[in-house]
């Protein structure tokens, strides 16, 4: 069992626990208790953790999904779960483990051109109002991935 495996369920635990005791808390009537314990699922880290890991899992069945088709669906899809996932806890940690993973995929669609090749014909400064210039996307339409962080 690896530590990530142990994390995941220890996070999936502690949330379970506390719907638990909201639930037990309600069907009493004792909603002054209720409010604290939303309160505290609201702003428990576990909590945190567990919408982290399903944005990942979910920017990873789309990088899967689109990563041998067209690149406009790719964009299009990885744009409409970020776009929806706006209150991330860390938003520059998520755009640093979805860059290596779109490294990958540009690397995966052509395998005999150098990484050099695969960095000029996905990343570049498609926003011009930001200065970064490792932005994922198509020249030819200009449409490119969002970033969390912006």
């Amino acid at each position: 069992m690896s530590f990530k495996t142990i994390v995941t369920k220890k996070t999936i635990k502690i949330v379970r626990n506390l719907r638990r005791r909201i639930l037990k808390a309600t069907k009493t009537g004792d909603f002054k208790r209720v409010r604290g314990l939303t309160k505290l699922l609201l702003k428990n880290y576990a909590q945190t953790l567990l919408k982290f890991q399903q944005l990942k899992e979910n920017l990873r069945s789309a990088l899967r999904k689109y990563r041998s088709g067209d690149i406009e669906l790719l964009i299009a899809a990885l744009n409409r779960i970020l776009t929806s996932s706006r209150g991330s806890q860390n938003p520059r940690v998520l755009d640093h483990w979805l860059h290596h993973k779109l490294l990958k995929v540009a690397k995966r669609r052509h395998p005999n051109k150098t990484w050099g090749w695969c960095k000029r014909k996905y990343f570049g400064r498609f926003d011009s109002a930001r200065g970064d210039k490792w932005v994922f996307g198509n020249y030819e339409s200009g449409n490119y991935v969002v970033k969390l962080s912006w």
